[in-house]
């Protein structure tokens, strides 16, 4: 689909979940929270989509950042949430069998932004044992490999002069690959810093680090 008609969707699958009682509550003000939620869901939703670069890597990152997610919603007592994590979670697993490298199934736009869609809106659901704002870095802490790998290749594009909507190779699995690494290590590697941020968010979700 053409990129404008896909973000129309997508902003419009954003105030659905808005509509439905997810918000970001960082000012109290309804229309910019309204406003901030919007931009995390299509954001993270994108994200998702942009790291669907090469094979287990899109799985990889969902299945560990909702484990993480099923965590802090279980050590929380948010039953609701934590199914939600343990389901998609068991998805993305039962997705690698098929798609680590040479993956034989293939995630596609609609898997990757159904798995960014739905890791924006728990993350957010999440409770954490902390007060604003500290709390607001839960969900960017949970979710940082995607927002790295999204921030790093727009502002390397603009700075290029290409379009962000543009395909490429200037993601960080693509750079790692550049500098030697073989696709499967290079994926590897980035899942298991995904890990190790869900993990940070977990602890620091529960108040163990702050």
């Amino acid at each position: 689909l053409n990129p404008s008609i896909r973000l129309v969707v997508q902003v419009g699958a954003a105030v659905v979940a808005l509509l439905a009682g997810v918000s970001i509550h960082a000012t109290d003000i309804t229309v910019v929270d309204g406003l901030l939620t919007i931009i995390w869901i299509v954001g993270i939703t994108n994200a998702l989509n942009l790291l669907d670069n090469m094979d287990g890597l899109a799985g990889g990152v969902g299945a560990v950042t909702s484990l993480g997610i099923f965590v802090l919603a279980a050590l929380g007592g948010q039953e609701i949430i934590a199914t939600l994590g343990a389901a998609m979670t068991g998805a993305c697993l039962g997705f690698l069998a098929y798609n680590v490298r040479p993956a034989s199934v293939f995630m596609g736009d609609a898997g990757s932004m159904f798995i960014g869609y739905i890791l924006a809106i728990g993350a957010l659901e999440l409770d954490p044992a902390l007060l604003p704002p500290v709390s607001f870095a839960v969900p960017v802490i949970l979710l940082a490999l995607p927002l790295l790998d999204t921030t790093t290749v727009d502002f390397a594009r603009l700075r290029r002069g290409r379009s962000v909507a543009q395909g490429g190779r200037d993601h960080l699995s693509h750079r790692l690959v550049a500098r030697g690494m073989s696709p499967g290590m290079a994926v590897t590697m980035l899942i298991t810093v995904q890990f190790i941020c869900a993990a940070v968010a977990v602890v620091s979700g529960r108040g163990v680090i702050n």
